[in-house]
């Protein structure tokens, strides 16, 4: 497994519009229908990521690298064998490139509102949060991770698995697939889901 993370502060005008550039151009659509700027140098900066980190993990040419999506989303690189999954906010992007299925999640901490825990967590997970940002974005990082994992994407049934977390281990109601926190950024929370054989 290769875990990358990458500061978008830390890149320069030129690095961004050379990667743009190598993007396809369905990429290059994406990346301009972003509202923001600060959206469109984290997409720019995700398709980087992505491309760099199958290449290495896979040993060929990030030229050779096509990326598609399944019917919700989840991209795949088509002509690679490994499974690969992005996540940015804030001024992060991360990605994650395995021989299994994988998702990945990062999160800037940021206030909570109760309605957003009350859509989102268990009755056992709201135990937990409390209200406490970090608690929170702990729950939500491996919830994202798992629904990426198994490549919808977070929906209506987001109750439908629920975590225990006492300090970093991490168990959950479901089986076949292991979970962990990754090391992130001060103010920042990260989680990766793996399916297991």
């Amino acid at each position: 497994m290769n875990i990358s993370i990458l500061n978008i502060s830390d890149v320069t005008d030129a690095q961004l519009s050379a990667w743009y550039n190598a993007a396809d151009e369905k990429r290059q659509n994406y990346i301009d229908s972003a509202k923001t700027e600060k959206t469109k140098h984290s997409r720019i900066a995700a398709d980087f990521l992505a491309r760099k980190s199958v290449a290495d993990f896979c040993g060929i040419s990030e030229e050779d690298i096509r990326f598609s999506a399944n019917k919700h989303g989840k991209p795949y690189a088509v002509n690679a064998e490994c499974c690969f999954n992005v996540s940015h906010s804030g001024d992060y992007v991360l990605c994650a490139v395995s021989d299994k299925e994988i998702g990945v999640d990062i999160e800037k901490i940021r206030t909570v509102h109760e309605k957003a825990v009350k859509r989102f967590a268990t009755e056992s997970e709201h135990e937990y949060i409390s209200l406490d940002p970090v608690n929170f974005f702990r729950i939500w990082v491996l919830k994202e991770a798992y629904f990426k994992c198994i490549g919808t994407g977070l929906d209506s049934k987001i109750k439908e698995i629920s975590f225990t977390v006492d300090g970093d281990r991490v168990s959950s109601d479901k089986e076949g697939f292991s979970f962990a926190f990754l090391d992130a950024p001060e103010g920042y929370i990260a989680a990766i889901c793996i399916k297991e054989d």
